[in-house]
């Protein structure tokens, strides 16, 4: 399984060095993907902070400083591009996603050549 093939070169074919760059690859993708999930979780914790706040603390959301008060607040209708770390846990998502696809291409292409 892991030997040559007769018309293959002995100097290309290295079967530890397949495990290394495989190993690399998949702590690479999981750091990749640890960030995203980081990034995601404090999205949704800041996402679900007001109705947290109403629901849990029976205090009043002030929208301007995102946090959660005793006083009296006005609502102010926010967008989701507006809650706080939702471009940071976008862009860490897209570059997961697009770094493990870029990855699994690589590694099939890789395998392709053998």
């Amino acid at each position: 399984m892991d030997e040559p093939r007769k018309d293959e070169k002995l100097a290309n074919f290295t079967p530890r060095n397949t495990r290394v760059t495989w190993l690399l690859r998949s702590a690479a993708i999981a750091c990749i993907w640890g960030v995203a999930i980081y990034a995601l979780s404090k999205f949704l914790r800041a996402y679900w902070a007001p109705e947290a706040c109403l629901d849990v603390e029976h205090g009043s959301f002030d929208y301007r400083n995102w946090r959660c008060s005793q006083e009296q607040q006005d609502y102010i209708d926010t967008a989701l591009k507006d809650v706080p770390g939702f471009w940071f846990a976008l862009i860490a998502v897209l570059i997961a996603i697009g770094l493990t696809v870029l990855t699994r291409r690589l590694a099939n292409a890789e395998s392709a050549h053998r």
